[in-house]
């Protein structure tokens, strides 16, 4: 993590509650993997949805997450809540999938 903070691949910015601490942005991290190394279409299509709705689409998705694990872990268990960006990063891994199985 130091590395890839130290090369600007990970933004970060000083934990103001301690001084030896850094807070990084986890969601830089799916994107810059699929830029540097070798990766199948159906493991990346997500790091790339989640790199095209940039951080409005990763900070809606924590939100959903949240919801569905700690406000209500119930109802979100049961399936009863539904993440639209969940479903969006299902539906582009289901077609990257496909694709891959049709061709080979």
């Amino acid at each position: 993590m130091k590395r890839l903070i130290a090369l600007n691949h990970v933004p970060s910015r000083e934990d103001q509650s301690h001084s030896q601490k850094v807070i990084c942005s986890l969601a830089a991290l799916p994107p810059w993997g699929r830029r540097h190394l070798p990766v199948c279409e159906e493991l990346s299509i997500g790091a790339k949805l989640f790199e095209e709705g940039g951080e409005p689409m990763w900070n809606t998705f924590v939100d959903e997450l949240r919801r569905l694990h700690v406000d209500d872990p119930v109802t979100g268990a049961n399936v009863a809540i539904v993440s639209p960006v969940l479903a969006e990063f299902t539906n582009v891994y289901e077609a990257a999938r496909a694709r891959t199985a049709f061709a080979g």
